[in-house]
């Protein structure tokens, strides 16, 4: 499994390219912005678009969910305890964010618990509630996808 970060939008929002090296499948965590540059570094890299997870429903983490989607497919998958948000984003940070695009409708909705496979890499979903109700972690190979549960010399909030 091959991991790449790409900093995204106006608050440097961590996107993840999660990869399998076998088949060449992957998985973006949280492209809150920027979907078309994504697609491009995927493009680069020969990698299909299997599935796009949010994290949680902040627009700084679906931001760029509609362009990525619309250039390379892969399915939305996202916790439906945040649906709402999804459909609804705050005014306030819409407005913050350049790049910002509706997302579409979840594909897949998450409450933790649920498996996705790339190739021969197992990505596993973890319920997280705290920092949005429907917050979630993504384990992979001994690695864990956070969003906002947990910031860097910090805690999150929760």
């Amino acid at each position: 499994m091959k991991v790449q970060v790409m900093v995204v939008g106006a608050l440097g929002t961590n996107a993840y390219v999660v990869a399998d090296d076998a088949s060449g499948e992957c998985a973006v965590i949280d492209p809150g912005a920027d979907g078309g540059e994504i697609a491009e570094a995927l493009g680069r890299e020969g990698l299909t678009l299997r599935y796009i997870l949010a994290t949680h429903g902040h627009a700084d983490h679906v931001g760029g969910v509609a362009e990525l989607q619309a250039r390379l497919g892969g399915e939305f998958a996202a916790p439906d305890g945040d649906r709402g948000q999804i459909e609804h984003p705050s005014p306030q940070l819409v407005t913050m964010l350049t790049g910002y695009g509706d997302p579409p409708s979840i594909d897949l909705p998450l409450t933790g618990g649920e498996t996705f496979d790339l190739g021969e890499t197992r990505i596993s979903v973890v319920a997280t509630p705290g920092h949005t109700p429907g917050s979630l972690c993504y384990l992979a190979e001994g690695r864990a996808f956070t969003g906002d549960t947990l910031f860097r010399g910090s805690i999150g909030r929760y």
